[in-house]
């Protein structure tokens, strides 16, 4: 069976990586985990990162068309 992380796990990973702080091997031996699944889950969360930030848009727009609306 394989393991699973949650989503708060491997943010807080990503995040230790991008500090720079400490190299991906410290960090991968530190949280029992494979650096290359590391490695996956920076890739992913760089990626997607514009998305963060496009939802709250969303979220604003409909907020200010319902607002439009009952005027």
């Amino acid at each position: 069976m394989r393991k699973q992380y949650t989503s708060k796990y491997k943010a807080e990973t990503v995040l230790e990586v991008l500090r720079e702080a400490e190299s991906v091997n410290q960090i991968a031996g530190k949280r029992g985990v494979h650096p290359n699944m590391i490695g996956r889950w920076k890739k992913e969360a760089v990626a997607n990162l514009h998305t963060i930030f496009k939802e709250q848009r969303s979220d604003e727009k409909r907020k200010y068309e319902s607002q439009i609306q009952e005027l």
